[in-house]
């Protein structure tokens, strides 16, 4: 490993916005993450937790469709399709964060010693 100027430690909002205005000021950025960039809001938190909210909202408003003069029979949930579709708005967004780490330069280094314990 190369030397740095600056290792963050955690890739959550805070680290991985820091890491990126680091590297625009010029320093050689190293971010350190114990499991998956994006942090618990992205991973595990708020983000997740809106998708399936959205799949409920959809599901209640197919429900009362009727009341706006939209016929929809035989309404239900699949939720094997709703898990996954969390899961790839999820995996989109983490990699959206890994992109925007090479883009600007910052090496990122997973937390063997960790063991994805928190």
């Amino acid at each position: 490993m190369t030397e740095k100027d600056i290792v963050i430690i955690g890739g959550g909002p805070g680290g991985y916005v820091a890491a990126i205005h680091a590297a625009h000021l010029g320093a050689n950025v190293a971010l350190v993450e114990k499991d998956t960039l994006g942090g618990t809001c992205l991973n595990r938190g708020r983000i997740p937790t809106k998708t399936l909210a959205r799949s409920v909202g959809v599901l209640n408003d197919a429900k009362r469709s009727k009341d706006f003069g939209v016929i929809a029979e035989n309404i239900s949930a699949d939720l094997p399709t709703i898990v996954a579709r969390k899961r790839k708005v999820v995996s989109q967004l983490v990699a959206g964060v890994e992109q925007l780490m090479k883009a600007n330069k910052i090496s990122v280094h997973m937390c063997e010693c960790c063991n994805n314990q928190m």
